[in-house]
This record gives structure tokens, C-alpha cells and sequence, in this order.
């Protein structure tokens, strides 16, 4: 399961959402609905309203780099990279402000 169909079925589930109306919605837009983590919507020029709070609390693809040889130095041949669940907290576009 990937991060969009998480996202689409937390939607579902946590009830923001019809699935025909969610089925519309991505027919028109081509895509599920912006529900974003606090870090993504800052990395495009939006702040989270005081006093929100997340809309979606789920887990998450991530993916993590790291050394295989803790002693030496980052470089391509001893970089390890593999995708974990993470804790996510995923606000909608009604939540947040431009910066």
C-alpha cells in the first residue's frame, strides 16, 4: 500500500469525506485531496492557523538513508537507504495560511 491509497482510505475512514464525493474530487483534480504534514506545507510556502490541529493521524512511507559502516564517511557505496512507517499528521488546505 502506498501513501496515497493511506490517505484515501483514512479520508474514507475518518469520514471528511463521501467516497463519491471522493471519487469526483479526484476526477476533476486528478488527485486525492492536499491533506499534507506540517513539513511538506512549509516546504511550499504554508504555515499551519494556530490552534489546528491534524486532521489525518496515520502512518506514512518514509523513505531512510543511512551508513552501512557507522566508521566512515557518507558516500554512495556506504549509504543504506530502505522505507519505513512513520507517525504522520496530515492538515487540509482550510488549515493553513501563506507565508
Amino acid at each position: 500500500m502506498n501513501n496515497i491509497t493511506i490517505i484515501y482510505n483514512e479520508i474514507l475512514k475518518n469520514k471528511l469525506m463521501t467516497k463519491p464525493e471522493l471519487e469526483k474530487y479526484i476526477k476533476e483534480n486528478g488527485d486525492i485531496p492536499p491533506y499534507r504534514t506540517f513539513k511538506e506545507w512549509n516546504k511550499i510556502g504554508y504555515q499551519i492557523q494556530k490552534g489546528e490541529k491534524a486532521r489525518i493521524i496515520t502512518k506514512l512511507w518514509y523513505l531512510k538513508k543511512g551508513k552501512i559502516d557507522k566508521t566512515k564517511e557518507m558516500s554512495e557505496e556506504n549509504t543504506t537507504e530502505k522505507f519505513i512507517l512513520v507517525k504522520s499528521y496530515l492538515f487540509d488546505i482550510d488549515q493553513v495560511k501563506k507565508i
